[in-house]
């Protein structure tokens, strides 16, 4: 699973020997590819960002109908 790959590539633990500095940023680092693989995974979530992606952003919760173009 790719996920775990880059789980496993940006996880602060990773870093310890070389700072603070260098485990912050791979922290922040962990956080989006976690919200990415929530992202991803919830299927309403995954529409409205390919949606986002072809220049119909959406609202999950609220927009009942598809823009026409998609």
């Amino acid at each position: 699973m790719r996920w775990r790959a880059l789980q496993a590539e940006v996880h602060p633990d990773r870093f310890a020997a070389e700072g603070a500095a260098a485990q912050r940023i791979a922290m922040q680092w962990a956080v989006r590819v976690n919200e990415a693989y929530r992202r991803l995974k919830d299927p309403i979530k995954r529409a409205a960002y390919l949606c986002e992606l072809n220049g119909a952003a959406i609202e999950p919760r609220t927009t009942l109908r598809c823009p026409r173009a998609f």
